[in-house]
């Protein structure tokens, strides 16, 4: 065998007894066979009364982790570095996320993204933020590269995406929707984000198949009808950024309650740029000088923010201890909604204790 070569590890069965196990909404206490590799020797049972375990998180938003940035290298070493450090807190498979960038760039990311979907585990597929988006609602994203919709770029998509590829646009800005009709027809997700998108275009955008909302609540109008429909519309998808700066926790609570009445699906996403799992503190892009703050969250030049230093399950946590948002639903809102949307199972469990802190966590 050659040196280079990758050398598996082994793959141990394990028993976790009398936990509180997650089936669908609820938990019971039961015990649970698992399984995860292991370095050492494998321990056939693990004592897990007064613990929770539930699927692994899964993220749609995922710009980087383990002090690498998608956009800053789109290749498939950096999919495989971002997913191993989300993969430290629990988050099992991941929507690495390309920003708005240069043609030429994008297209080398949704290659990249297409190779490691199936080489690398927990790589899921795309998602695409930009660069088709509302200048005026632009956050950190580069001016110069925001710009219209065109036949050639739905090409330049179909021809070198990854089956799952979701795209995060603002439908006010598209000129053509046979254009959105087009990508929809060959299972592209859309999403609305970084969007002023009035009333009678989302009624349009909701009629042509469009089914979620970015970031609820930031690069948007806070009162607006993208707003509205994340609490009236049934079925319409919708994430958020819970680290208590992209939104108030209470405004959070706020959604949850309306959403549950409204039958509108809560997803937390992370937005991690390179910093989770990592010690540096700056990253540049295009010039563009991108740091943690004094309170560790990522802001640009002018103290905008960009993007978090967020994890699924911190996201998890703030929910259950700031926005009193019970268990049950935080773990869907973490776990399976996000898998649901993307048509995917949950990909392996997470053992949390009784304060929701991590124990042990496996992909496999």
């Amino acid at each position: 065998m050659a040196m280079n070569d990758r050398i598996e590890k082994p793959l141990c069965s394990m028993t976790l007894k009398n936990g509180f196990v997650f089936t669908d909404t609820h938990f019971v206490q039961k015990d649970m066979i698992v399984t995860k590799k292991q370095d050492t020797h494998c321990t056939p049972e693990i004592d897990a009364t007064n613990h929770y375990i539930i699927p692994g998180f899964t993220d749609i938003q995922v710009n980087g982790g383990g002090g690498v940035f998608f956009n800053g290298d789109p290749s498939v070493k950096t999919l495989a570095t971002m997913v191993a450090a989300h993969q430290q807190f629990g988050t099992t498979q991941i929507l690495p996320t390309f920003i708005t960038d240069e043609t030429d760039r994008m297209v080398t990311a949704l290659q990249a993204a297409k190779q490691a979907a199936g080489t690398v585990p927990g790589i899921a597929g795309i998602h695409l933020e930009g660069p088709f988006l509302n200048p005026e609602k632009k956050g950190t994203h580069q001016s110069r590269f925001i710009r219209p919709l065109t036949e050639q770029d739905v090409q330049l998509i179909l021809e070198n995406r990854p089956d799952i590829t979701l795209m995060t646009l603002a439908p006010e800005m598209i000129e053509n929707f046979n254009l959105i009709r087009q990508l929809i027809d060959n299972k592209v997700k859309i999403s609305i984000g970084h969007s002023l998108c009035p009333a009678n275009t989302l009624e349009t955008a909701l009629a042509e198949g469009i089914d979620c909302l970015t970031h609820l609540y930031n690069a948007m109008d806070k009162q607006g009808d993208l707003i509205t429909a994340a609490h009236t519309q049934k079925d319409l998808w919708f994430s958020m950024i819970v680290d208590g700066e992209h939104v108030p926790y209470g405004m959070v609570k706020e959604t949850y309650d309306k959403s549950k009445v409204a039958g509108s699906h809560m997803m937390l996403a992370s937005d991690a740029m390179a910093f989770p799992g990592s010690d540096i503190t700056e990253i540049h892009h295009h010039g563009l000088r991108i740091y943690l703050n004094d309170q560790n969250v990522p802001v640009s030049d002018g103290a905008r923010l960009a993007g978090s230093n967020l994890t699924q399950l911190q996201g998890l946590q703030n929910c259950v201890r700031h926005c009193g948002i019970p268990l049950e639903e935080a773990v869907q809102m973490a776990s399976t909604h996000p898998a649901n949307y993307l048509g995917l199972p949950p990909r392996g469990w997470v053992m949390l204790d009784k304060d929701l802190n991590l124990v042990d966590s496996a992909a496999a």
